[in-house]
């Protein structure tokens, strides 16, 4: 799978800018240097794993937002099924009144 570096660093841009971060602050909260950011940004560094998991901390986003276009869906999402944390949990009283 083929990532396209400029387009993940526009995707982390647009989710940083929207909760008001700058450079700066996120690599603070990532504890990472400011330049890393900005050449993440620019699509002009390939990024390792742990960097990714700091990222989607910091922003307190999921790691999916910063690899699919603006609202598309999550891979496990369907549009038939909420996902497991919003659907009712059933309980063995439930499963008698069938």
């Amino acid at each position: 799978m083929d990532i396209d570096l400029v387009e993940f660093g526009q995707r982390l841009k647009r989710i940083r800018r929207a909760q008001g971060l700058t450079q700066e602050q996120l690599a603070e909260a990532a504890d990472l240097n400011p330049r890393t950011v900005q050449k993440i940004e620019a699509g002009q560094m390939d990024i390792l794993l742990t960097t990714l998991i700091r990222l989607k901390t910091a922003l307190d986003c999921n790691p999916g937002e910063l690899f699919e276009e603006e609202g598309a869906m999550i891979a496990h999402e369907t549009p038939h099924r909420p996902p497991a944390a919003l659907r009712p949990f059933k309980t063995s009283a439930d499963s008698h009144m069938s």
